[in-house]
């Protein structure tokens, strides 16, 4: 997995001071992570929380969602020799909180992808903090509120916060088990924090769910694209849980015009899976790679293509940054679909890192809206590695199609 950020970094927006009891943390901030114009006020609220002399004795921590850092970095700048695990689905935010733990001298601090609890190493914490994301759905939120018993030390203790509107919901679930001990709480103005603990009853580790991707379901789709028929499944927090975007369907289209079978197909922010399941049912490529940064975009389109007949031995996923060449050196068609309102250098970044590994001839294919579109081509204009052949576009989005 590729988690480290080149120089000339694209992705970098500022840098933010965290000033935490004495010491200040210079945090580098990235384009489209969470808490980007300034540290949020539930993070600052739940830091203040646990800056207490009767926390002290908490020497290893995970920070669920870290994005770039602040809420763990902060509670490592507290006791310095606390082990910290910082955790994020993002492979950016991964990236940001390690150059953030490196830069304000903690490089023991570990950051690594985890799906919810699902990937996080290792047993026995003391302190388990999360600021809870408001979209992620019930089930998810109950996850994170309740499995990470099984990561806990007998006497760990579970420090969240969440938004005002999910606290009748977080109360009710925390409240509802006698399992769970609530040892602190606050509101204040658009946040509430909780402390707390599991009885002994509550500690024993379960066993691996069977479906570890069902707690972050939404539901369901049928679609008929074009007389292509398929299933999917669908993930709270990712687009296109209902029908397909614009710019897919551009895509989609012209890759019904494709009759050739791709040897290797690779798929960037494949989202919920649409693209590989389609190039799928009407090409049925040799090798199909998954790539980008969303670790649950990533496994929910693995999980949608194999259920829709590919064979998981075809399958591979790249959870990265950007992708590197010499993942794409065999790659004989490419689909990408630009995230929405990034910053134009670094789709040109994204698309440059990825059809500079392509094979010769092979196809490139971008999706986004037209005005990202329109940048790119002006980017890609008189580039050498990959020339420009088509461009389509419908209801404000496009399709660049570019040949390498």
């Amino acid at each position: 997995m590729t988690t480290t950020v080149p120089s000339g970094d694209p992705y970098y927006k500022k840098t933010i001071a965290l000033r935490v009891y004495g010491r200040t943390l210079e945090l580098d901030v990235a384009h489209d992570l969470f808490s980007g114009h300034d540290i949020d006020a539930g993070t600052r609220l739940l830091l203040r929380s646990l800056a207490t002399q009767e926390h002290e004795h908490r020497s290893s921590v995970v920070d669920l969602g870290c994005g770039y850092g602040p809420l763990g970095l902060g509670l490592k700048v507290l006791v310095p020799n606390r082990s910290l695990d910082l955790v994020d689905r993002d492979s950016l935010a991964i990236a940001y909180s390690r150059r953030n733990a490196e830069r304000n001298g903690m490089p023991d601090a570990r950051a690594y992808a985890s799906l919810g609890w699902n990937d996080v190493r290792g047993d026995g914490f003391d302190l388990a903090v999360c600021n809870i994301p408001a979209k992620a759905g019930e089930r998810a939120i109950r996850h994170f509120l309740l499995d990470v018993r099984q990561y806990l030390a007998p006497s760990g203790l579970v420090a969240i916060v969440v938004v005002a509107r999910l606290d009748d919901m977080v109360r009710g679930l925390l409240t509802e088990s006698a399992e769970v001990e609530v040892l602190f709480s606050k509101r204040v103005a658009g946040y509430s924090v909780y402390h707390y603990g599991f009885t002994a009853a509550g500690l024993p580790k379960s066993e691996a769910p069977e479906d570890p991707l069902g707690v972050f379901e939404r539901g369901t789709i049928e679609t008929d694209f074009r007389g292509l028929q398929y299933k999917l499944r669908t993930a709270y927090s990712l687009p296109e849980f209902d029908t397909l975007g614009y710019e897919t369907e551009l895509i989609a289209e012209r890759l019904l015009a494709l009759r050739r079978p791709p040897r290797h197909l690779l798929v960037f922010n494949p989202g919920q899976g649409h693209l590989p399941v389609l190039v799928w049912k009407h090409l049925e490529p040799e090798r199909v790679t998954l790539a980008g940064r969303d670790l649950l975009a990533l496994r929910y389109s693995r999980a949608n293509t194999a259920a829709n007949g590919c064979p998981s031995e075809r399958l591979k996923l790249l959870h990265e940054v950007r992708v590197e060449p010499a993942d794409t050196e065999d790659v004989d068609l490419a689909l990408a679909v630009l995230r929405e309102r990034q910053p134009a250098a670094v789709s040109e970044f994204e698309i440059r890192a990825l059809a500079q590994g392509l094979r010769p001839r092979a196809r490139l294919l971008v999706g986004g809206s037209s005005t990202a579109i329109t940048r790119l081509e002006s980017a890609f204009a008189r580039d050498r590695v990959v020339r420009i052949v088509g461009r389509k576009r419908n209801k404000g989005h496009s399709v660049l199609e570019m040949v390498a």
